[in-house]
């Protein structure tokens, strides 16, 4: 049985674990925020930075509930050898330039002397509008917006030293924050299971906020990488609404596709298809993209659009290149010719 002293020292030694995990974790987030605001990661730099930043929420997420930020009022039953050993692999992936350099291909530097002369109009509003991202889908909503995304938001806004990406490649970045998101998910995982699903309903509750306000398609490709990058398999709770969110998200890239459409912006059509968006996807009608455009005086040159021509093929080629079946509800579309041969 152990003597008081001995119970004594095992409670001194978890609170300086307890307490030096805390220093792990400031560590972590200063990581992320010098990453996050780092510039010159190109045309990708929304989805990339959001992606950063949803990690960051997560780890902030789970600190929260694990009561990192008041070490004294810690959860004792989590294991905090692990989560110390587990914020350190965070910590490192984050802070360590020349891990990023070796592993992922990534190098990050101090700017450049002349870098400000070098920057175009272009690259300011890239950075301004990627740094506002997830304060724009998050900061808003007064139902759902807790206390770790507006830690989030609010470390946008502090003092640190500016980097630059010297070389960043997507695939390479992705690579990173999926490693990061492991070890997240691990800290998640210590967690008993009704807490989990207490922090993916809030996962799901700014998912679904953003996804009710906002219909720009710089947002809804966040949203989208965001809501499958919290999609669990299995849900870590009843009820889950993950499958509506991305469901809700796509339906609102095919009303951007079908207004291109209507508009006549093929050049819009080639964005959102070559976004993933279906081409197959059908209206309130049951009509999918190309047969709404041959509704248009001009509809015959969106099979200028290559995505365009294969379905159009496609169509051609199941019908025998004879005809369409024109029942009662699209009989009357002008003029149908052009979508019986092939270009």
């Amino acid at each position: 049985m152990a003597t008081g002293l001995e119970v004594v020292g095992v409670a001194a030694t978890l609170v300086s674990i307890i307490g030096f995990s805390a220093q792990v974790f400031d560590g972590c987030v200063k990581g992320f925020v010098l990453l996050a605001a780092a510039n010159n990661l190109g045309r990708d730099a929304d989805i990339l930075r959001s992606m950063l930043e949803w990690e960051q929420f997560r780890l902030e997420q789970w600190a929260e509930k694990a009561g990192l930020q008041d070490p004294a009022k810690a959860d004792i039953l989590l294991d905090w050898k692990l989560i110390t050993d587990t914020l350190q692999h965070i910590k490192n992936l984050v802070s360590d330039t020349e891990a990023l350099k070796k592993k992922y291909n990534l190098t990050l530097v101090e700017r450049p002397p002349k870098y400000e002369d070098s920057r175009t109009a272009a690259d300011e509003g890239d950075d301004r509008e990627s740094i506002g991202r997830f304060k724009r889908l998050f900061g808003q909503s007064g139902r759902s917006t807790s206390n770790a995304a507006a830690k989030v938001i609010q470390s946008k806004t502090c003092g640190h030293k500016k980097l630059w990406w010297a070389a960043v490649d997507k695939n390479s970045f992705q690579r990173l924050v999926n490693d990061i998101a492991h070890f997240v998910q691990r800290l998640h995982d210590s967690l008993n299971v009704s807490i989990q699903g207490q922090m993916q309903k809030q996962l799901e509750a700014l998912l679904q906020d953003g996804t009710q306000q906002y219909s720009h398609l710089a947002d809804l490709e966040v949203l989208r990488e965001l809501a499958a990058r919290s999609k669990q398999e299995p849900p870590s709770y009843e009820d889950s609404h993950a499958e509506e969110i991305a469901a809700a998200i796509e339906k609102k890239f095919a009303n951007e596709l079908f207004w291109a459409v209507q508009k006549g912006d093929i050049k819009q059509v080639e964005v959102l298809l070559n976004r993933g968006v279906d081409v197959q996807v059908t209206d309130n009608s049951g009509w999918p993209p190309l047969i709404r455009a041959g509704t248009l005086s001009n509809g015959h040159h969106f099979l200028l659009c290559p995505k365009f021509q294969f379905y159009h093929h496609c169509i051609y080629f199941r019908y025998g290149g004879l005809s369409l079946p024109l029942n009662s509800s699209i009989c009357y579309i002008r003029p149908l010719s052009w979508l019986l041969c092939l270009p």
